[in-house]
């Protein structure tokens, strides 16, 4: 017995060649996972994304999300991003414990002191608004089914959308997003919802919310019977809370282009009309100028339009800045704590806060509206905008990025750049312009149609 007992633990590694095996083990399997994920993110970019809407690339893809690869998905995800995330609670967690809670607290054990949070804040900065962030389907993902702090709130229920065929031929991605693979937590009562999330900020001084992923709502109802439907329930619940709730009507609206949308704003008025402002990506800066420009044009006949936050340090903090003046919207920026460009601030805002805000959405000069400002290299963009006193023309050299339809992202297409030229007048600011019927009138008396009269503008706005 001691003889194979010796012969055992000689065949047996000792406890250092164990560990020794483990690590090597560990390494590669670790090596092995970091392959075939660079692999397969080789493989998305480089055929999957440049794949046609309807080719049988995105069609297998779509497929194979569905079912072998949708917990690789789920994982990926749930690791990488918040959509998948729901709402468990109206409430804020431990994080706002206390000024200096941090993400070590226990948040199940702790209570929160949000208006203690809030009010420090307003009290040591001088702040006299604050704002929070909601999305209108609660969360990304939207709200937990089953949550027990959740009842008495209102019930929800999972559904999958799946994208309309319009929309999938814009972006395929849509097809294997993540409220398709995880599916979206549905309010059964969209007004208590909101109601209990807004009766909370209030009470805790909270002024106001700005309410993203609307748009989402649309694609969620395609499981509801329809995304207008849907759309026009949940926009007029969180309308009626944000008037309860939020005197003076303090709204953001946000990611809501969808006609399904921001035909349903009844009474709030502002909304943004670009995607993310994408500090670390230098190729969006320029486009996200463009779609502010050209999209006041389209929504600024509903909504005061917003063109987002920006970074005034950021290498195109100037020329986002210029942006944002001319805009007729909220200046406002995203900084890191001590990365600031105050001589770029101090030509925004004065020393009390205020913002010389223009009267109008700014909207694209007549010469712009149906030229390529960002591809043709040829082109800047003038978009105009007026006060009681003067107009005003901000002039832009956006030419050399845009959004790349078969990369799928933006895409800087020349880095050479080059000096562009422009003519600037009065008669670029619309409301210098003569009425049709003075136009008309002074065509009548001395057969001179007067067009570029700056004359008439400028009464109109003084008067």
């Amino acid at each position: 017995g001691a003889a194979v007992k010796r012969a055992i633990q000689k065949a047996s590694p000792s406890p250092r060649r164990q560990f020794i095996l483990i690590r090597w083990a560990q390494k590669a399997a670790g090596a092995l996972v970091g392959v075939a994920t660079a692999a397969f993110l080789m493989f998305y970019q480089w055929v999957v994304e440049p794949a046609p809407p309807h080719s049988l690339r995105v069609k297998a893809f779509a497929a194979l999300t569905q079912g072998v690869l949708r917990g690789a998905m789920l994982t990926f995800f749930a690791s990488a991003s918040d959509f998948t995330r729901r709402l468990t609670s109206v409430e804020a967690n431990a994080k706002f414990a206390r000024l200096d809670a941090g993400p070590e607290e226990d948040w199940e054990a702790t209570p929160a002191d949000f208006r203690a949070v809030v009010t420090h804040i307003k009290e040591k900065f001088g702040i006299r608004y604050v704002y929070c962030w909601h999305g209108l389907p609660a969360y990304w993902g939207g709200v937990m089914p089953g949550t027990p702090s959740m009842t008495g709130v209102t019930g929800s229920s999972l559904v999958y959308p799946k994208p309309t065929a319009s929309i999938a031929e814009v972006e395929p991605s849509l097809m294997w997003s993540p409220a398709v693979l995880a599916g979206v937590g549905v309010a059964d009562n969209p007004g208590a919802l909101y109601s209990a999330m807004h009766a909370y900020l209030a009470a805790a001084a909270v002024d106001g919310v700005k309410v993203d992923c609307q748009a989402g709502v649309g694609l969620v109802g395609s499981a509801l019977g329809g995304g207008p439907a849907a759309a026009r329930q949940f926009q007029a619940a969180l309308e009626d809370s944000i008037a309860a709730h939020f005197p003076g009507n303090h709204a953001i609206n946000c990611m809501c282009h969808s006609s399904e949308n921001f035909y349903r704003f009844s009474r709030t008025a502002v909304a943004r009309v670009s995607d993310d402002y994408y500090p670390r990506d230098p190729a969006s800066s320029t486009p996200h100028i463009g779609a502010c420009a050209f999209n006041s044009l389209y929504m600024g006949a509903l909504v005061q339009p917003d063109w987002d936050m920006f970074q005034s340090a950021h290498p195109a903090g100037v020329l986002h800045g210029m942006a944002r003046a001319v805009s007729g919207g909220a200046v406002y920026v995203s900084d890191k704590p001590g990365q600031h460009d105050f001589d770029l601030l101090r030509r925004l805002v004065l020393p009390d806060g205020a913002v010389l805000r223009a009267l109008l959405p700014g909207r694209p000069t007549r010469d712009c509206l149906f030229a390529d400002v960002l591809r043709d290299r040829q082109t800047l963009l003038k978009v105009w905008n007026a006060n009681p006193v003067v107009g005003l023309v901000g002039v832009f050299n956006l030419q050399g990025a845009s959004w790349d339809r078969n990369r799928r992202k933006f895409h800087v297409h020349d880095k050479r750049g080059q000096t562009l030229t422009t003519n600037i007048s009065p008669a670029d600011v619309e409301s210098f312009r003569p009425s049709a019927a003075a136009a008309a009138a002074a065509a009548g008396d001395d057969g001179v149609s007067g067009g570029d009269s700056g004359a008439s503008g400028s009464s109109r706005w003084a008067g």
